[in-house]
């Protein structure tokens, strides 16, 4: 028996409506402007900056577990913020000078731009629909 040819012609009709076709065009529209911004941050050049480093606790409690150099360690702090923990750690002073002067760099460097053109406004940055 032959096959009833509007079956045929059902199984390979696709419909949609005209919103779906904009949708699916902004989605894409989106999708490619976060790839782009993606590549252009995995490919950045880097830099480390050794003045994000975690504290140094001095060699008597660096590595030690939470509860027993944590605690400790705070509750000098809290009094003192000039405390040197492990008789050669770091003082929140030390590490808080650090942090200021990345900051400092930072500034001087213009801090962060926005990724668009000069003279495009935020709208014209945005992907299109």
């Amino acid at each position: 028996m032959p096959a009833n040819p509007s079956c045929n012609l059902a199984r390979n009709l696709l419909a949609s409506s005209a919103f779906l076709h904009e949708t699916v065009e902004y989605l894409f529209s989106a999708l490619r402007a976060t790839l782009f911004l993606l590549v252009r941050f995995v490919l950045a050049p880097r830099q480390t900056a050794e003045e994000l480093r975690e504290r140094f606790f001095g060699d008597e409690l660096e590595m030690q577990s939470y509860g027993k150099a944590y605690g400790i360690i705070w509750e000098h702090d809290a009094a003192d913020t000039s405390y040197r923990p492990g008789s050669n750690g770091e003082t929140v002073v030390e590490v808080a000078t650090r942090i200021r002067a990345l900051i400092e760099v930072g500034k001087t460097f213009g801090g962060c731009k926005h990724p668009r053109r000069s003279g495009q406004s935020k709208t014209e940055a945005m992907p299109s629909r």
